[in-house]
């Protein structure tokens, strides 16, 4: 994440630098579509990998919380299905708010599988400009 973080940091920067040798060097747009080109490129990274790790977090997450009820169960104290699907919405980033939203407003509450169904599908419907 600290590469991240740096990477947002430096884009601006760039932004502003490319804005720079516009001025500087305004006749010669090869090099300035090369360097809007590297930038957009770095953009799209930064966002696949920021995507990427939300996607392996929240699926460890997932992984973690299915694990943690098998356990209880193989000691003869099990989750309710209802129990665990709550657990886990109320464990996801903000990010999901709109998806929790409309999970705990048009009950039933799905069962587990059903859940990491549905957050997979929402997560593939992310886009990032």
């Amino acid at each position: 994440m600290l590469v991240i973080r740096a990477l947002l940091e430096l884009i601006p920067v760039l932004r502003d630098h490319l804005a720079e040798l516009k001025k500087i060097i305004p006749d010669n747009k090869s090099i300035i579509e090369n360097v809007e080109s590297c930038l957009a490129k770095l953009v799209d990274i930064v966002d696949m990998f920021h995507y990427l790790t939300t996607l392996a977090k929240n699926y460890g997450y997932l992984q973690h919380a299915n694990s943690l009820s098998d356990s209880l169960t193989a000691i003869n104290e099990p989750v309710s299905s209802i129990d665990l699907v709550t657990v886990v919405l109320r464990g996801l980033d903000p990010d999901y708010t709109m998806i929790i939203t409309v999970i705990l407003n048009f009950p039933p509450l799905p069962k587990f599988k059903d859940l990491h169904a549905r957050i997979l599908l929402y997560e593939s419907q992310f886009t990032y400009a």
